[in-house]
Order: C-alpha cells, then sequence, then structure tokens
C-alpha cells in the first residue's frame, strides 16, 4: 500500500473527530482543554451526524477508517501526553488525596461509541479536505486487498478508540478537579513550560542520536576503507609470493585470499531508519509508559491518608471509569 502522510492541517479534522461529538450535541465539553479549541470549530461544521458509514462503498469505507486510525492515534499520543503532564503535576504538588476524594463528584460525560467514530469518518471522507486527501486511496487496489486493509484499519482504530477514550477520561477527571481548586491556569503555565522542556530534552536526544549515527557511519566507513587497504596490500603480497614462486618453479601454488569478496554484501552499508522529527509524545513505548505512570499515580493516591472531604462542587454524577 502507498502510505501517505497527512499534513498537519488536514489531519486536524480528522483527529478532532472524537472530540467534537459532545460540543455539537449542546453538551458539556469532554474536558476544559476542549473548549478553547480552535479545530473543533472546524469540526462542528461537518455534518457528521446525518453521515452514513454503511452506506459508504467498500473503498469508502476503508478510507474512512483509515481516517479514523490515523486521527485517533494523533488524538490518542496528545491525551497521553497531556496525561502525563496533569498526574506529574498533581504528584508535584501533592494533590492526589485529594482528588480521589473529589472524583466520585464528577459527572459523567457524554457517551461516545465507535459506531459515531465511523460517522464522523464518513463525515470527513465526504467533506471537500477528506476527498483531496483520501478520495482516490484506494481507487486502484483490488477487492481481496481491499478487505485485508478493511479489517486491518477497523481493528486498529478499535484499540486506538479504546485507548484514547480511556486516556481523555482521566485528562478529564484530572482537569476538571483542577478546576474546582482554581488550579487549572497555574497548571497550564506550568505545562507549556514543561512542555517545551520536554520537548528541548527529546530534540537533543534525537540530535545526540543522530551525531552518534554519523559517527559510527564514518567509523564503519572508515573501517571498510583500512580494511580494503590491507586487503590490497595482501593481494599484492600475495602476487609477489606467487611471482617469485613461479620464477623458482614451485610444485604447488597458494591460492589467493578471496574472503573479502562477498564483503559488499553482507549489509556492512545499510544503515537503520531513523526518525529526526517530530514531537516527543508520538511514540507507542512512550504511550504506554504514560498509562503505566498514571496507574501508578492513582494506585499511589488511593492508597495516600485521606483528606477531610471536599464540599460538594457539581453535584453528584456517576464515577467515571478510568
Amino acid at each position: 500500500m502507498r502510505k501517505r502522510q497527512m499534513t498537519r492541517r488536514s489531519c486536524a479534522i480528522a483527529i478532532t473527530l472524537f472530540t467534537s461529538i459532545a460540543l455539537a450535541q449542546n453538551k458539556p465539553a469532554a474536558s476544559p482543554f476542549d473548549a478553547d479549541d480552535p479545530e473543533i470549530a472546524m469540526i462542528k461544521k461537518l455534518d457528521w451526524k446525518s453521515a452514513d458509514f454503511d452506506a459508504l462503498t467498500p473503498r469508502q469505507q476503508c478510507a474512512a477508517l483509515m481516517a479514523v486510525n490515523k486521527g485517533l492515534s494523533v488524538i490518542g499520543a496528545k491525551a497521553d501526553a497531556r496525561l502525563d503532564l496533569l498526574t506529574s503535576y498533581v504528584d508535584q504538588n501533592n494533590l492526589g488525596p485529594d482528588f480521589e476524594s473529589a472524583r466520585t463528584d464528577i459527572a459523567s460525560p457524554p457517551q461516545v461509541s465507535f459506531a459515531d467514530m465511523e460517522k464522523l469518518g464518513a463525515a470527513y471522507l465526504l467533506s471537500p479536505a477528506g476527498q483531496a486527501k483520501l478520495g482516490t486511496e484506494f481507487a486502484n487496489t483490488s477487492d481481496s486487498t481491499l478487505s485485508a486493509y478493511r479489517n486491518m484499519y477497523e481493528k486498529s482504530a478499535q484499540r486506538e478508540f479504546a485507548e484514547t477514550v480511556d486516556s481523555r477520561l482521566q485528562v478529564r477527571d484530572l482537569a476538571l478537579f483542577l478546576q474546582s481548586q482554581g488550579k487549572l491556569d497555574e497548571f497550564r503555565d506550568w505545562a507549556i513550560v514543561e512542555r517545551a522542556r520536554r520537548q528541548a530534552e527529546f530534540e537533543q536526544q534525537q540530535a545526540d542520536a543522530k551525531a552518534k549515527a554519523a559517527a559510527d557511519k564514518t567509523a564503519r566507513q572508515q573501517e571498510a576503507a583500512e580494511r580494503q587497504r590491507q586487503e590490497q596490500i595482501a593481494q599484492q603480497q600475495m602476487a609477489a609470493a606467487l611471482a617469485q614462486q613461479q620464477q623458482q618453479q614451485a610444485q604447488s601454488q597458494p591460492q589467493p585470499d578471496n574472503s573479502s569478496a562477498n564483503y559488499e554484501s553482507d549489509g556492512w552499508w545499510q544503515e537503520p531508519a531513523y526518525g529526526w522529527s517530530g514531537a516527543y509524545y508520538y511514540s507507542n513505548a512512550y504511550r504506554g509508559q504514560v498509562r503505566d505512570r498514571a496507574q501508578n499515580a492513582y494506585q499511589r493516591w488511593q492508597q495516600s491518608p485521606r483528606p477531610t472531604p471536599l464540599p460538594a462542587g457539581r453535584g453528584g454524577g456517576a464515577r467515571i471509569r478510568r
């Protein structure tokens, strides 16, 4: 399959499909961070409620699922990055036990299903931006290959959906708690600086890795050149020895050393693929670590001594799952 990367602008429509549902239904935002998101205003222009995923052709469905899959992977990464920052802030300010006590007062958000995501994917695909980006994505794909792609994108999108929902719900709980404590603006200011620090650290690590890779490549090239020089010397010495033996009418002739004959095909020059750009949080390894750290933080907070119960805030909504 021909791989494509969506531009940041066009991808923005797809990646915020998930977060637009609550606002489009005139219901409370999924989290305080969504309220000022300029991309949601763009998404609200999509007529996703009347979109019919089942009415799409198989090729259109595959393209819509591809958009959903890519969109959720990006928005999920951002949610995990925000979750990481939130749990770090709560930990540093010893707010974990307070948060655990206040969680039961946080009302549940509107429910979002994977079927909603399919409708939003269909709405995006049929939009001008979606048509420009994905309208002909699978035009030349055979039916058998198309079916395999569809299953792959559907399974991947469902996995991304579950992980993204889980992270966004935790982000929402923590954000609403900080908002109720009057600390959300303080967190935002702290997070801007902390996120920039982490990004700079990530870029430095990438630069160091790139420099090391370049140095390793140079060293390998120098080593290869030295080996070639030594081989040439050995060959010259061998040729001189053979000539001398011929002159002396030796009975046996030594065979030349061809141990390096296949040197160029041994993978010596193959370089690994390095990615030198992108945000520090666009990594499955990072995202998995974030979820582990968040789970550990929740366990610490639950085991900490409980503070005096806080007075009722927004009313007794149902406790939201993590």
